[in-house]
């Protein structure tokens, strides 16, 4: 259950961290792991190749490439697969091989620098199966293994010893075959992936919305979940505070424009395709150059997807950049606005903060605070987490 130590190859541009020396005769990688550990790095990692029996293989002959995560990444991975770091390790000390193969996911039997990879470059581990380096411009290289957790950035490379070289990693990577195992066997639900995710405005909507069960139910649905940051812009073009968002009658309407009542994947969709959400109006999905985005009412600007294809055991979440209005709400705030004026140089009085109603027509600030804590709520998952781990990490749970 645990995330690999992804043992591979990588990436341009990054510094050796201080006080680990370079030269390729400064140890072996065991050694150098030992070294990382003394630290304050590597700790776990150190911890999981003598629970698994490894500690021969890193200081024999080579040459290996070992991608190594440090310790924020295994915490990461404990956390999102819902285990401890003592039951992983008494695991492999009890004779369970989980461990022993996930690590062996993160070496390659050759020296790989990072001079020498390409994007899109596939490497095949010890363990056997690949994971695949890709080379973004103007960011850390990145490395993907299964996808049951965020893929892993590059952040240190080159660190030369005798028998091979290190390139640490902030996420652990998981096989494919293990990570489909744990796909079809986890228990995560939208609700925890979103938890994990710590989308917390998100989740502040659904519980006062009372949409929680919904989000732990059977399913399946499919979220477009808001990031934090989506609701933030939402809340600063709307005029109004997180708080006056949750109170609006249409936050519950709102949250559920970001469900559709079916799983919906990256590969179901195509340009132009309409979907109708759980609330009973349509968004739009348009597809250009491989980037997604979503249009619903033109009050907020159009989404883009930011992170596809989060599953859950109930379901699928999408992350997006900005929140959506339902075409009716959002008819409604831009006449309310048209209406009734500020009260005041940008003052707010109680006069001047209508009620928004799925009946009448009402005033734009309390509206506008409808549509952006509902937007929220549908905050993917997970990442969650990712990643859920996120699942990161991820998203709505």
């Amino acid at each position: 259950m645990t995330r690999n130590l992804s043992l591979v190859l990588l990436v341009l541009s990054a510094s050796v961290p201080q006080g680990v020396s370079g030269d390729a005769h400064a140890g072996t990688l065991l050694a150098q792991i030992e070294a990382f550990a003394e630290m304050g790095s590597h700790k776990t990692l150190l911890a999981a190749v003598q629970a698994a029996n490894l500690t021969d293989a890193l200081k024999g002959e080579g040459p290996l490439t070992i991608m190594a995560p440090n310790d924020e990444a295994f915490a990461t991975a404990f956390k999102a697969m819902g285990v401890t770091a003592d039951q992983v390790l008494d695991g492999a000390k009890g004779g369970d091989e989980t461990l022993k193969t996930i690590l062996l996911y993160h070496a390659v039997g050759s020296k790989v620098m990072a001079a020498n990879v390409t994007d899109g470059m596939e490497a095949e581990t010890l363990q056997g199966e690949k994971f695949t380096v890709n080379l973004p411009e103007g960011k850390d290289p990145t490395i993907t293994g299964g996808g049951i957790l965020p893929v892993a950035n590059v952040i240190t490379t080159d660190v030369e010893v005798s028998n091979g070289v290190i390139h640490v990693i902030d996420q652990v990577l998981i096989p494919p075959s293990f990570a489909a195992a744990m796909k079809a066997q986890m228990k995560n639900t939208l609700l925890a992936g979103a938890e994990a995710a710590g989308l917390t405005t998100l989740l502040a909507a659904v519980k006062k919305a009372g949409l929680e069960d919904a989000l732990k139910g059977e399913g399946p649905l499919t979220i477009m979940a808001p990031s934090n940051e989506a609701f933030e812009a939402a809340f600063k073009a709307l005029g109004i505070t997180a708080d006056q968002a949750l109170e609006l009658p249409d936050l519950k309407a709102i949250l559920m424009y970001h469900a559709v009542g079916s799983k919906v994947m990256g590969a179901d969709v195509k340009d132009g395709m309409e979907v109708e959400t759980l609330q009973g109006e349509k968004f739009t999905v348009n597809v250009k150059n491989g980037t997604v985005t979503i249009t619903g009412g033109d009050i907020l600007p159009v989404a883009t997807v930011v992170a596809g294809d989060n599953e859950f055991s109930n379901g699928v979440a999408h992350v997006i950049d900005q929140v959506l209005v339902p075409p009716t709400i959002s008819e409604k705030l831009k006449a309310a606005a048209a209406e009734k004026p500020a009260a005041g140089a940008g003052e707010k009085t109680a006069e001047n903060v209508p009620k928004l109603s799925n009946a009448t027509t009402t005033a734009a600030p309390e509206a506008e605070r409808a549509v952006d804590h509902a937007t929220r709520s549908l905050k993917a998952a997970t990442g969650l987490l990712l990643g859920i781990f996120g699942l990161i990490s991820v998203v709505l749970a």
